[in-house]
């Protein structure tokens, strides 16, 4: 971090950072959250949850003239591209043409002191380097859970495909969601980007619906790693953008109360490569698991959901119901409450 304003100044940012556990000096250390399949929440289903919460050291540039750097989504997510930010960096970016993929999500812990709150973003018509997760933390205070807390710089109102017309002062940061142990050098396989809105003038701005994302089409396996544990050669590319698979076999069971859902490209006749459907945080994760469980050994037309990393596996996130195809599980809008994933926990033994 580069500070022009005295040793003092540094001193304290140092002090800052020693207590810092991500991408702002407001977020606390992931705990429950940082292995595998690990359930942070009683109250989230529990059958795939992603790990959401980065737990890599970082700081906000808080200095005087911390200024942020106005680039490109292509820019935040491109590793070669030559303006890709630095890690903690505070950006703002110049896109015009941004959507919300998903709605505002849950992805922490319901009962946490910091609730943390995320939506995806991204570029209407997908492809490469094309989308990104945009978190913020709120202070649930009196609330009784996190579902109960009034919506901060992310509205609760979002709905997939409504405009995004802003995101300044954003803390960009990298999580290594690699294999238990991977060095740093092969995080880039396994990597969760984001932008924070931790600083006081940090802000994501939606305006009035835009155009409706269209997902790329990929196969199991343009995404998968392989024996070796390299991920499919489109993977890193299309992290955190919104993908489809077509025609695909489901191999899902129900085994202790907890679903585990996957698809197989419908040529894989040995079944070596396996993509998992993460079914969590949504109303109807119910109901999507059963509907799973009964397709299991058949082919389903096709699954639709955003790419993410989760310690050596990319997954496919269901936003609701309707991203699996063939469902009649009735819900409305994309999200979640206590009740809905009461319920889900109740029905999986969760």
């Amino acid at each position: 971090m580069r500070n022009e304003h005295g040793l003092l100044l540094g001193t304290i940012l140092l002090a800052v950072a020693a207590s810092c556990s991500e991408d702002n000096t407001t977020v606390p250390p992931a705990t429950a959250d940082s292995s595998t399949d690990s359930r942070s929440d009683t109250t989230t289903p529990t059958d795939t949850l992603t790990t959401d919460a980065p737990t890599d050291t970082a700081v906000e540039d808080v200095s005087a003239d911390a200024g942020a750097k106005s680039i490109s989504l292509k820019a935040v997510q491109d590793p070669s591209d030559p303006d890709h930010p630095a890690k903690n960096a505070k950006v703002n970016l110049t896109d015009t043409d941004l959507v919300a993929l998903t709605p505002r999500v849950l992805i922490g812990s319901s009962s946490a002191a910091e609730c943390r709150f995320a939506v995806w973003i991204g570029k209407p018509g997908g492809g490469d380097f094309a989308g990104v997760q945009v978190q913020e933390l709120i202070t649930r205070g009196s609330a009784t859970n996190c579902f109960g807390v009034t919506p901060g710089k992310i509205p609760s109102t979002v709905k997939v495909g409504d405009a995004v017309t802003a995101v300044d002062g954003a803390n960009y940061g990298e999580f290594c969601a690699g294999p238990s142990g991977t060095p740093a050098t092969a995080c880039g396989d396994f990597e969760q980007s984001q932008l924070f809105l931790g600083g006081a003038a940090a802000k994501i701005t939606f305006g009035s619906a835009g155009t409706a994302p269209t997902p790329t089409t990929v196969t199991v396996a343009d995404l998968v790693a392989d024996a070796a544990g390299k991920p499919g050669p489109r993977a890193p590319k299309l992290e955190g953008t919104l993908v489809s698979v077509a025609g695909v076999k489901v191999d899902a069971s129900a085994d202790g109360g907890i679903t585990t859902a996957y698809v197989l490209d419908a040529s894989d006749s040995t079944g070596a490569k396996k993509l998992e459907i993460q079914i969590s945080n949504f109303t109807s994760t119910s109901c999507v698991r059963t509907y799973f469980v009964g397709k299991s050994g058949s082919t389903i037309d096709s699954i639709t959901g955003v790419l993410v990393p989760d310690f050596g596996r990319w997954k496919i996130r269901l936003r609701d119901d309707k991203d699996v195809s063939g469902t009649s599980c009735v819900t409305g809008d994309a999200g979640t409450d206590a009740a809905s994933d009461a319920a889900s926990d109740a029905a999986d033994g969760g």
